[in-house]
């Protein structure tokens, strides 16, 4: 899957709204089938604090234009724990994923302290997701770099 950077679009005093595409191709799962699979869920490695705030710092959030409702969770991985940001069931909507690929847009509250972008919300340098099909036997994992 290849990914477009963020960026920001329709700035308020209250909130910002980031985007990016996501889309099957080669670059990350090579030959295998799963760069033409169809998109069950994305799921992205965000900060622990950001995942237990309330009010939670995504106002918003669509794919392609339909409104989607993020889950919240965490994650223990190798004795450390991660907050994950999960979209699921999207082949409800998308039951073959667009040419174009899916473009996820998160509106987020400028006065959620440290989670008001995505460079704070999500964990690390850039934000690492999985993309899962309905089985969930293909999982390619790519990022986002924040800019």
């Amino acid at each position: 899957m290849r990914t477009m950077c963020w960026y920001g679009i329709n700035a308020t005093s209250l909130d910002e709204t980031y985007c990016w595409q996501v889309r099957a191709d080669g670059a990350v799962a090579g030959g295998s089938r799963c760069v033409t699979m169809t998109i069950y869920k994305l799921e992205f490695i965000v900060e622990r604090a950001c995942v237990e705030r309330f009010p939670r710092p995504i106002r918003a959030a669509t794919i392609n234009g339909v409104t989607v409702f993020p889950t919240y969770g965490r994650k223990t991985w190798k004795g450390t724990e991660y907050g994950m940001l999960s979209f699921s069931q999207l082949t409800g909507d998308f039951p073959v994923t667009p040419a174009g690929g899916l473009r996820l847009c998160l509106t987020l509250d400028t006065s959620s302290g440290s989670c008001a972008t995505p460079a704070e919300l999500c964990y690390g340098d850039t934000c690492v997701y999985s993309l899962y099909d309905p089985g969930f036997t293909c999982c390619p994992v790519s990022q986002v770099p924040y800019s």
